[in-house]
């Protein structure tokens, strides 16, 4: 049995001195540190700004939908996506005819609220990945005008329930905590790049590159 004395000494923190603690806050203290620590901090912003806005258009598209399915249950339950265009929710389903797709156009973007919410969640996108913002010259996210190809690239619904089946048994917690992840994911889906393939010149996908939300998140 470790007496007293010699237990206090054992559990007791080491001394802040020394070598060792003197070299980790220099290091804090570093610019390059202080960069680092800046840029953490602000994807982890940028991951719940993302998240709060998903979540208040889920709520208010919940909302709507219940109201549409009182009329058309077939045609709000149907497999089709939410994009924005401009200031207008458009439906994506070729499988669709005409008039069904009106009905479910003008139901959504009769309720102005929910085209706002829209807007809030590509402006967010946009905002977090904008190229500009970060100081970071490794080759991450180089989504050069993303602000202007971001309403082509998010597709809401598809979004809502990829995010929900990477958080299923996470709790509220972390509801939509995954978001930006999903929607960095439909937005490097659609940027392309120029290959030399051959001796030709082909236009590709741009899927190898390392994701800005690969962190931590403390939603």
């Amino acid at each position: 049995m470790i007496g007293s004395t010699a237990a206090s000494r054992l559990l007791a923190p080491p001394p802040r001195s020394g070598g060792y603690f003197e070299e980790v806050d220099r290091m804090k203290a570093s610019p390059q540190s202080q960069r680092m620590e800046r840029r953490y901090q602000g994807i982890l912003d940028d991951e719940r700004a993302i998240a709060w806005s998903m979540q208040e258009f889920a709520l208010r598209l919940g909302g709507v939908t219940e109201k549409m399915r009182v009329l058309r249950p077939d045609l709000v339950d149907a497999d089709y996506d939410l994009q924005l265009d401009g200031s207008r929710l458009v439906i994506l389903d070729d499988s669709l005819d005409e008039r069904s797709r009106i009905w479910l156009e003008e139901s959504f973007n009769g309720d102005r609220e929910l085209v706002r919410l829209a807007r809030a969640v590509n402006d967010e996108a946009a905002h977090a990945l904008d190229i500009n913002r970060h100081d970071d010259t490794s080759g991450r996210n180089t989504y050069k005008g993303v602000d202007a190809t971001i309403d082509r690239s998010v597709r809401f619904l598809s979004a809502l329930k990829r995010t929900m089946e990477m958080e299923e048994g996470c709790g509220w917690t972390r509801r939509y905590a995954h978001a930006a992840l999903v929607l960095e994911r439909q937005v490097m889906e659609d940027t392309y790049i120029y290959r030399a393939k051959g001796g030709a010149v082909e236009l590709e996908r741009n899927l190898n590159r390392s994701s800005l939300f690969e962190v931590d998140l403390h939603l």
